[in-house]
């Protein structure tokens, strides 16, 4: 899909702590995103990972992160209010590796978070979503980006959905007919 992509500059940052699971899944979609977004950085991390190494890491990018996933306490997306030296820190995992990173990290926790209400189902048909309204990453940086960005740079964001169409497609094809 590289002939495919285009650079979509935002004025947000956006950081993926991305499980090493995913790094090397073949449908990835951070990595779409990664290659997508001038200002764009994925961090791996991994079930070992504690806050002694994720906290220096996100913050070496010198911002504040808000964390862009479902807790207990988060926010509604329409309610966040970013701040100059904000970064959007998206989460790349399967749900049950991505809710035991949160969960095994106190200084994630400590993150003010804000969640999706998607109002249209995931595009993201080669995987299973494990409940209704749950999102791949790069339907979530697309949609958290549309929501934040300047006037007009948000729908750029979504060029990379098309990219993710194609490479969805392509597999689809490649599955064979079920009787």
């Amino acid at each position: 899909y590289c002939h495919l992509l285009s650079s979509v500059s935002n004025h947000w940052a956006v950081q993926i702590l991305q499980h090493q699971g995913e790094a090397s899944h073949p449908f990835n979609t951070a990595r779409i995103a990664a290659l997508s977004l001038v200002r764009c950085s994925l961090l791996p991390c991994s079930d070992t990972t504690d806050d002694a190494d994720l906290q220096p890491a996100v913050l070496a990018q010198g911002v504040q992160p808000v964390l862009i996933y479902p807790t207990a306490t988060s926010k509604p997306l329409d309610t966040l209010t970013l701040q100059p030296g904000n970064s959007l820190l998206f989460i790349d995992a399967n749900w049950r590796k991505s809710r035991r990173l949160y969960l095994q990290s106190p200084w994630l926790q400590s993150l003010p978070a804000v969640h999706l209400t998607p109002t249209s189902p995931s595009r993201y048909r080669i995987r299973k979503a494990s409940r209704p309204g749950y999102l791949s990453t790069l339907e979530a940086i697309v949609d958290v980006l549309k929501a934040v960005e300047p006037s007009g740079k948000g729908p750029a964001a979504g060029s990379m959905l098309s990219v993710m169409d194609w490479m969805i497609a392509q597999q689809l094809a490649l599955r064979p007919a079920s009787d």
